[in-house]
């Protein structure tokens, strides 16, 4: 029997294309800060640990998705988690300390946006995941 991640061909698909893109975006986000030494204060030695951590799960996530590994979802799920989360982090950052968040109304519009898509990709991922039947040898012994 073929391991399989999700039930649905087109849910694997989407997810390995979203994965590898968001691993080709946070790689090269971390390879522009690396060439241009962008270290010179405290925030943003933590807007560079943020991006690479971000980078490396979803670099995890690609391979474990390609390779059909049970983690797999677990790893996907976490990335978009921690995508939310950087993406609360800079609203707040937008709101409290720079002090210019709601100046357009595309304000309000792009950070609910957002979180839509991503917590509708977060309940398909989730949703549509493959039962796994690892013992069913031993049922009725």
């Amino acid at each position: 029997m073929k391991r399989k991640v999700f039930r649905y061909k087109a849910v694997y698909w989407f997810t390995i294309i979203l994965s590898f893109v968001l691993m080709l975006a946070f790689g090269f986000a971390v390879y522009n800060r690396w060439i241009t030494n962008s270290f010179n204060n405290v925030e943003e030695i933590l807007f560079s640990i943020t991006t690479f951590s971000i980078a490396a799960v979803s670099t995890l996530s690609f391979f474990s998705l390609i390779l059909k590994k049970k983690y797999s979802i677990v790893l996907l799920s976490c990335l978009l988690i921690l995508l939310m989360i950087t993406i609360s982090l800079g609203i707040l950052r937008t709101i409290f300390i720079l002090k210019s968040f709601g100046d357009d109304k595309i304000d309000y519009f792009l950070a609910s946006g957002l979180y839509l898509v991503l917590f509708v990709i977060l309940y398909i991922v989730r949703r549509f995941k493959a039962v796994q039947y690892e013992n069913i040898d031993y049922i009725g012994q």
